[in-house]
């Protein structure tokens, strides 16, 4: 038996960049198509959200 049971985390490969005033974030994706993506700042903008279908 699995002691820890399922609980594999898939994480993608995340870049981050400051870039003047704003962040760019790049993240490794594969098999995912950018229009199936959903990417939404909380508020205060202290968090960055990115689901896929």
């Amino acid at each position: 038996d699995n002691f820890m049971g399922s609980t594999f985390v898939r994480s993608p490969a995340v870049e981050l960049a400051e870039e003047g005033n704003e962040y760019v974030v790049e993240a490794e994706l594969p098999g995912v198509r950018k229009e199936d993506l959903e990417v939404s700042v909380g508020e205060g903008g202290k968090s960055l959200t990115i689901e896929g279908k």
